[in-house]
């Protein structure tokens, strides 16, 4: 088979769970299929793209230092696509490709653009919704949208959805209006023995508690929340804790605000800003540090939480969105309301207080985990992709 991949995030550059998550699967199919990437890349002459073979894997990366640097959210969506046409055009002079699958709505246009010209099955891998506000999935943004337009275009068109949690599914069935048996739930994989911790870590009592947020520091990851729980556990345990934050912001005024949260907090002595890190660096934070907090407001699966599990550290999760279905409160995890920061505080009390316990539950997890091997995934996706390409083309026949 022969599969195009569109996906703006991959290797090197990876802002979330999804570049990790399409580069293994892509790896994966590459094995017994011929599997073409179409992604961005930093590209200092003024090519439009380039192009990368590595065995039965073909890595086209259209140049992102092209698109204009200070133009609206439409004009720069419709710029990507555009460029990313004469990528698209060679790919197909060149080969016969059997399916396209889109991951998140980037390259949205693109996708279509192809399912219409070259007459092949779409698979859209559902990550999150443009169209709806991260925080609650209201459609609060009433303004002209292209991106909102693709989306829809995408729901109805695809051949198949696939969703990364039940909690999207139902979403894009409820808000999108978009028929059940279109949607198939799979969620992200992960490497699992490369996060394994065969460390064996002492139920001890510590003096010092490290916690841990992996994520983007954007609006909708909650990160406040656990500020205000920390300021909380200070009150009873003042210098007990210290927070490392592993991620980046994609939006400055999102990060002065916490900054300034921090200094409000008398919190500066505290918390480490530890920047992005790769993903053996982040298994070390995993292995090296005593509880995992995700404080989101929204998050439609939550990979940072089934890599904590199989690294063994204990977690505490809000119940948004895909979390819900991840954590078992006092099974696998601990679990609080999203939003409520004093219900986290508590469990972060819990914790320091008797850290055999949290360390017994980061047990369990590992069990719950071995469902989000990459490899599970990849067979239940590619299962999804032939029979979108034998529905398709049997549609066509009979019609």
């Amino acid at each position: 088979m022969k599969i195009l991949i569109l996906t703006a995030e991959y290797p090197p550059y990876v802002i979330g769970g999804i570049g990790r998550h399409v580069f293994e699967l892509s790896n994966l199919m590459s094995e017994n299929n011929e599997v073409i990437v179409l992604t961005y890349g930093n590209i200092a002459e003024k090519l439009k793209y380039t192009k990368v073979i590595i065995n039965n894997l073909t890595i086209y990366r259209i140049n992102k230092n092209l698109l204009s640097k200070n133009g609206n959210e439409n004009n720069i969506y419709y710029e990507q696509n555009i460029l990313a046409r004469d990528a698209i055009n060679e790919i197909f002079a060149n080969n016969d490709i059997d399916l396209v699958s889109l991951h998140g709505y980037f390259f949205g246009e693109t996708a279509l653009y192809i399912k219409k010209n070259f007459n092949i099955p779409l698979i859209y891998h559902a990550h999150t919704l443009y169209q709806f506000n991260e925080t609650n999935f209201e459609d609060v943004n009433k303004e002209f949208s292209i991106i909102k337009i693709i989306e829809r275009l995408l729901l109805l068109e695809s051949t198949k959805i696939i969703a990364i949690s039940n909690y999207l599914k139902n979403v894009i069935i409820e808000k999108c209006k978009i028929v059940s048996k279109k949607i198939i739930v799979i969620g992200k994989g992960i490497k699992i023995n490369k996060y394994e911790n065969n460390e064996t870590t002492k139920n001890r009592l510590i003096d010092k508690i490290n916690l841990l947020y992996v994520g983007r520091i954007s609006e909708e990851k909650g990160l406040e929340i656990l500020l205000f729980a920390l300021k909380e556990v200070e009150k009873k345990y003042k210098d007990k804790f210290i927070l490392k934050i592993v991620g980046t912001a994609n939006n400055n005024d999102y990060l002065h605000k916490v900054k300034n949260i921090i200094n409000t907090l008398n919190l500066n002595k505290c918390i480490m800003f530890l920047g992005q890190k790769d993903e053996n660096e982040l298994i070390y934070e995993y292995h090296n540090n005593d509880i995992l907090i995700v404080p989101s407001y929204l998050e439609t699966f939550g990979r940072v939480v089934i890599e904590g599990m199989a690294a063994g550290i204990p977690i505490i999760s809000s119940d948004s969105g895909g979390l819900d279905e991840l954590v078992i409160n006092n099974v696998n995890g601990f679990k609080f309301k999203s939003g409520d920061y004093k219900q986290l505080g508590t469990y972060l009390i819990a914790s320091k207080e008797n850290y055999a316990y949290a360390l017994s539950l980061s047990r369990n997890a590992v069990r719950y985990v071995n469902a989000y091997e990459i490899e599970t995934i990849f067979k239940k996706t590619m299962v999804i992709y032939m029979e979108a390409f034998h529905e398709y083309f049997s549609n066509i026949t009979s019609s």
